[in-house]
């Protein structure tokens, strides 16, 4: 079993053919199909992130803790 046969792909002879369709796949074709994927990913990921991000809002006067600054550059 190869690596991308678990993924909807089948090798057959040396041939990629993807699951349910009798045409033989280049390998330029998977690897487009592969960065739409991962670029639909990316996308939903920032959706998501950015849905939970609350915004945040200081005044002149707000007490605010500040991390990660070394002590010397106070």
């Amino acid at each position: 079993m190869t690596l991308l046969e678990g993924q909807g792909y089948v090798l057959v002879e040396g041939a990629l053919y993807k699951t349910g369709v009798c045409t033989p796949c280049s390998v330029e074709e998977v690897r487009e199909e592969a960065t739409r994927s991962l670029c639909r990913y990316a996308a939903v990921t920032k959706a998501w992130y950015d849905n939970k991000l609350s915004p945040r809002h200081f005044v002149p006067g707000d007490m605010v803790l500040r991390c990660g600054l070394s002590p010397g550059k106070l």
